[in-house]
């Protein structure tokens, strides 16, 4: 963004948008179980917020990192070794899921 482009401050700006995303995931967790519509809809919204500029922050401070690759080859790597990792984690949970289903069934 704006400010790391002026600053190159990464680590910071890296810290600030985490600790804004976890609070807003940890709110959004929270507020699930008061099952109010409106209220989990502004979490999401904030979550969103805190989430979206740290994708151009972490893409720009990893190219920074494997500065001899090209900008295109790391992007590339990262966001293809994401979804990787986001397939794992739905198969992971599907999973969990299902056992803690039958758990509290039987």
């Amino acid at each position: 963004g704006v400010y790391v482009g002026k600053t190159k401050k990464y680590k910071v700006t890296v810290i600030v948008i985490l600790f804004g995303t976890t609070i807003a995931f940890g709110s959004l967790v929270g507020l699930l179980f008061t099952k109010i519509f409106a209220l989990v809809l502004i979490a999401v919204m904030l979550l969103g917020i805190s989430v979206l500029p740290g994708l151009a922050t972490f893409l720009e401070f990893g190219c920074e990192i494997a500065y001899p690759v090209g900008e295109a080859s790391t992007s590339g790597m990262m966001l293809g070794l994401s979804q990787i990792f986001t397939m794992g984690s739905i198969a992971v949970s599907g999973i969990v899921l299902d056992n803690a289903d039958k758990e509290t069934v039987g």
